[in-house]
């Protein structure tokens, strides 16, 4: 059983990984290299912690910091993240919405259509 997921890449800007998204289906928080939406989204959700990765001093303090914060209320609020933000089903629901939207047209535009007529 692990206590968390190690995301450490050198030097590294990403979105989210599919293996901090694979932590976060485990309910396991991270500790983080890269810069991007996944920094952004650990230090906002407080789901792991982030260093640099050039700082072996930081690599020791976020380890620290995830294990001083570890237990279940931790893995809960990484498992609430992923549910809400990062689950395959939420997801294709949200995508699925997204573009319903997208293709329906705007009610004000519905009266101002002009028929168009073909002839055979």
């Amino acid at each position: 059983e692990c206590d968390a997921g190690f995301n450490g890449y050198r030097n590294a800007t990403a979105a989210f990984s599919y293996k901090a998204t694979t932590y976060c289906s485990a309910g396991l928080p991270i500790i983080n290299s890269t810069h991007g939406d996944l920094r952004e989204k650990i230090h906002e959700h407080d789901i792991g912690a982030n260093y640099d990765s050039m700082s072996a001093h930081g690599l020791a303090e976020s380890i620290i910091s995830v294990h001083a914060r570890s237990g279940p209320s931790m893995r809960e609020r990484v498992q609430k993240y992923f549910e809400h933000a990062l689950d395959q089903d939420r997801a294709r629901c949200v995508m699925g919405e997204f573009f319903e939207e997208l293709l329906e047209p705007p009610m004000e535009d519905i009266g101002t259509r002009v028929p168009v007529h073909t002839t055979a």
